[in-house]
């Protein structure tokens, strides 16, 4: 009649693939630490918008953590980051933003309000000196190619300014920019630059390679000639972008990166045919196609090139409009083809094409056709002399091509055209 009681437990390890980075040189700050912080912490509370997971098995809503960069006395233009990497890149060509949450201060500490101000309280206090970064690179460690974020934190979760949202369509045209500046020469380090977006003020940094430009309150950096498609290394970081140091410990929790927005955009392809004969006179035949970049074929990929094909031929029979006495067969034949490919993404690269860039990196082939002849046949009854010797043997042909083509990047563009008269 004894009871016996078994329990059963799930061991599960938890750790975080996040190292720190080394401190830059000349470093005159206090204590750094990359650490973790979470639901079992009685003062912590997780993003407003996150739903935490429920394990499927037992229903109990799982722990949930951020990632914690602590530091200590942080000087004026000082910064401490941490990284992560991966063994393979990750392509995020496909995503429009790249999104994560921040947190300013530990609610537990006395740094809490003397550190960071209140989103509320910016328009009386200033802008908050303490700047989050995100920069993501192909190769770890690569500080002459990057990509980089930058936005200022206040305290607490305060979704509306602390959560970092990037435009990775906009930092795709913005190094598009830079290329096409430093393949003219530009010297000047202020200037505007055309985006999807609009016109910007930007500043080129010549001797870093390096664009920047401000977006709806943050800061946009392209370095080198980094590449969406390859992503191996994220870094975040703090930076004191104050004039006073920022004492005592004070904590800033990440919390949640993720890229959002894929690219399922709706999309169309259409085409007609038309064709029209007018007794033995002639005929007319015009074929029209267009295709969207978007459109996915029956496997789910798309070309991302919007297509253009025009397609024209004509026949006229002119003897037609001649006696028939005359014996006489004049034809002539019109053709035009004309296709146009426009891309949403620089070809080789992750550059995202502006509309403008767009017309001025398609590619485009057309085809011109004209061939007109003249036969005159025998007279069946009664031929003349002088129509017997120098009209019932005539058999010439005027024949004219043409073919263009211009294709290639706007640092490579190609153009060639051919003509031929016979």
């Amino acid at each position: 009649n004894d009871t016996t009681t078994v329990e059963l437990y799930t061991f599960k390890a938890v750790g975080s693939d996040w190292q720190e980075d080394p401190l830059q040189a000349g470093y005159q700050s206090g204590d750094f630490q990359v650490a973790t912080i979470g639901t079992d912490n009685s003062f912590y509370l997780p993003p407003p918008s996150l739903e935490r997971e429920i394990d499927p098995t037992t229903g109990v809503r799982l722990s949930e953590h951020s990632l914690s960069l602590e530091f200590t006395d942080l000087f004026p233009g000082d910064a401490v980051s941490a990284s992560r990497n991966f063994l393979q890149g990750a392509d995020y060509t496909r995503y429009g933003t790249l999104t994560m949450f921040i947190h300013g201060g530990n609610p537990s500490s006395p740094t809490y309000t003397t550190n960071l101000p209140s989103a509320g309280d910016s328009l009386v206090t200033g802008i908050s000196p303490v700047e989050a970064f995100l920069r993501f690179t192909p190769i770890n460690d690569d500080t002459t190619n990057f990509y980089e974020y930058r936005s200022r934190v206040y305290r607490g979760w305060e979704p509306d300014v602390n959560t970092i949202s990037v435009n990775l369509e906009l930092m795709s045209q913005l190094k598009g920019q830079l290329l096409d500046i430093q393949s003219t020469g530009q010297e000047t380090d202020t200037l505007t630059v055309s985006l999807q977006q609009g016109d910007f003020g930007a500043y080129y940094d010549r001797e870093r390679n390096q664009m920047q430009l401000e977006f709806e309150g943050n800061s946009y950096i392209v370095r080198g000639t980094p590449a969406l498609s390859q992503i191996k290394a994220f870094t975040v970081g703090i930076r004191n972008q104050g004039e006073d140091i920022l004492l005592g410990k004070t904590e800033i929790w990440f919390n949640e990166l993720r890229v959002d927005d894929v690219r399922k955009k709706a999309a169309f392809s259409a085409v007609m045919d038309m064709r029209t004969t007018l007794a033995d006179l002639g005929n007319v035949t015009v074929n029209v196609e267009r295709r969207s970049g978007d459109f996915q074929d029956l496997q789910g990929n798309a070309s991302g090139n919007t297509t253009n094909r025009l397609n024209f031929d004509s026949a006229v029979n002119v003897d037609k409009f001649l006696p028939t006495e005359w014996n006489t067969t004049i034809p002539i034949r019109f053709s035009y083809n004309r296709f146009t490919s426009e891309p949403r993404i620089r070809p080789g690269s992750d550059i995202v094409l502006t509309p403008q860039q767009k017309q001025n990196e398609n590619d485009v082939r057309s085809q011109t056709r004209f061939n007109i002849s003249w036969r005159k046949r025998p007279a069946q009854e009664k031929p003349r002399l002088a129509s017997k010797l120098f009209f019932d043997k005539v058999n010439t042909s005027l024949n004219y091509s043409s073919d263009a083509s211009t294709s290639g990047a706007i640092t490579q563009r190609r153009d060639t055209q051919n003509e031929n008269l016979n």
